[in-house]
């Protein structure tokens, strides 16, 4: 018999959380599990199924989430932890039958079942989990998220290409001459649209099915192209991209969504977890349902042409734009993860 996942609440049965299927918990009537106090947000937090394990979201609650001491944003479950939403507690179990209610003046415990605990004995690996954890801002701070020199980074990928990058084509209005100049060269045009020194001129038209001539016409030189081209050629370069960027992402919806995002993984390595698919599945699904479909698609495409998504290395056409975001011609660029980073630094 297979273990099942429950949520106990004083004076009240069980409530079974069933494998795939997506929970909101609030006082909202609309909720799956409809608890009510003045304290909980309508919608509340959610729990969603990860590689086979629950896990409970933060839907940017008024009074806040917790699992024990720690206020959380996403939080894999483990049993025998302890939630607290407002003045709600609940207790989460596995076990193979439905555990016994908690009586009305019983607070919830967190020790784990004996049938959890002898699971766990008899696991050979531990899953990989994603709790969030606390951290204090001058803790981030220390890990450097902001100490790296873009301009260095990209004159190091970018330096086969430094011919093509000093033409004096390439600045001009244009680009079919450009890439005349340089052979028509397809490696060079895909490196540098993967670099972020061209880019796209509408997230609208993707470039899947158009000839390399085409793409050409279609996109545009970068800032980061004119500053790039300066280091190439000695000068002394002072340019703060990343305040750039961020300000190009608060100009669209997705700028608050993204930002939840980010707090809900823990600082540092917790964003190597993050891919372009479950990005998308989680502003879905979580943090931006209200954009779900195409509304969300553009705003995916247009964290693209910005720079936060790039190409994954040897992709070329079919990367702008993905048809799925999780197809793996995607990824989260360097300067994308260390935006997220410094969204933590903004509360």
């Amino acid at each position: 018999m297979s273990l099942r996942s429950w949520l106990l609440a004083r004076g009240s049965a069980p409530f079974e959380l069933r494998y795939g299927v997506d929970v909101t918990i609030g006082r909202g009537h609309t909720c799956e599990l409809s608890l009510y106090s003045s304290m909980l947000s309508r919608e509340h937090a959610r729990v969603r199924w990860e590689n086979g394990r629950p896990v409970l979201f933060d839907l940017d609650s008024l009074n806040g989430t917790f699992v024990g001491l720690d206020k959380v944003a996403r939080h894999t479950l483990s049993d025998g932890d302890v939630v607290r939403l407002g003045d709600i507690s609940l207790l989460y179990r596995v076990s193979h039958d439905a555990p016994a209610a908690l009586a009305d003046d019983e607070e919830p415990s967190p020790t784990p079942s004996p049938v959890a605990a002898a699971a766990a004995e008899e696991a050979e690996e531990a899953e990989p989990t994603n709790e969030t954890r606390i951290y204090s801002r001058t803790a981030v701070l220390h890990q450097r998220v902001f100490d790296y020199d873009e301009l260095g980074w990209l004159v190091e990928r970018a330096e086969p290409w430094a011919d093509a990058l000093r033409h004096e084509a390439l600045v001009g209005a244009d680009l079919g001459r450009w890439f005349d100049a340089i052979g028509r060269d397809e490696a060079v045009l895909w490196s540098l649209l993967g670099l972020g020194v061209l880019r796209p001129r509408d997230w609208r038209v993707a470039l899947r099915g158009m000839s390399p001539a085409q793409v050409v016409q279609a996109c545009q030189v970068t800032r980061r192209a004119e500053k790039l081209r300066a280091r190439l050629e000695g000068h002394q370069v002072v340019w703060n991209e990343m305040a750039a960027l961020r300000y190009q992402v608060r100009q669209g919806p997705v700028f608050k969504p993204l930002r939840q995002v980010a707090r809900a993984y823990r600082p540092g390595v917790g964003l190597d977890e993050l891919t372009p698919g479950r990005l998308a599945l989680e502003l879905e699904q979580i943090y931006a349902p209200e954009l779900a479909g195409a509304p969300l698609e553009g705003e995916l495409r247009r964290l693209q042409v910005l720079g936060v998504l790039a190409p994954t290395p040897g992709r070329g056409a079919e990367a702008w734009f993905a048809l799925d975001w999780g197809d793996g011609t995607v990824e989260l660029s360097r300067r994308g993860r260390a935006m997220l980073e410094g969204f933590r630094l903004e509360e």
